[in-house]
């Protein structure tokens, strides 16, 4: 083998690697760019769960933290301040919680437990439990099931 020809062959290499690089490069930027479609469609589609888009998933909601209590010390003495003192904390208010009342659910056509209790926020077991499913696999579209408080 001549070096010329050498020169060529690994020069042909050299190009055959960079067009290698070149399409993975543009397949990583593809599924980044895709990223946010195949996992908020794609996957909760092809896994059978429920999506946003269909309007039967509650929204999750984070609930705020607590607003942080200040408490002045007196300057008049090195006690406790008490609840005439400026800067003390009122006395704590219970407010009981509503009670929920249980949901009804008639099954539709495709429906398992699993979809049913994510989509009312409850767990398999606590739907089970409420409508004393001997065998929870036999739902039929038309029965109806009492959905448990979350």
């Amino acid at each position: 083998m001549r070096p010329d020809d050498e020169q060529h062959e690994s020069a042909g290499e050299l190009v055959k690697f960079m067009v290698l690089v070149g399409m993975m490069l543009l397949a990583v930027l593809v599924v980044a760019a895709g990223r946010p479609f195949i996992f908020e469609r794609v996957v909760p589609a092809v896994l059978g769960w429920d999506t946003p888009e269909a309007g039967n998933v509650p929204p999750i909601s984070t609930p705020s933290p607590p607003p942080a209590a200040t408490v002045t010390p007196s300057t008049t003495s090195g006690a406790a301040p008490t609840a005439t003192e400026e800067g003390a904390l009122p006395a704590p208010t219970v407010t009981p919680l509503p009670t929920a009342t249980p949901q009804s659910y008639q099954v539709q056509p495709g429906d398992n437990l699993t979809r049913i209790a994510r989509q009312f926020g409850v767990s398999v077991e606590a739907l089970i439990a409420a409508n004393g499913l001997a065998n929870p696999d036999r739902l039929r579209p038309g029965d109806v099931l009492i959905i448990p408080a979350p």
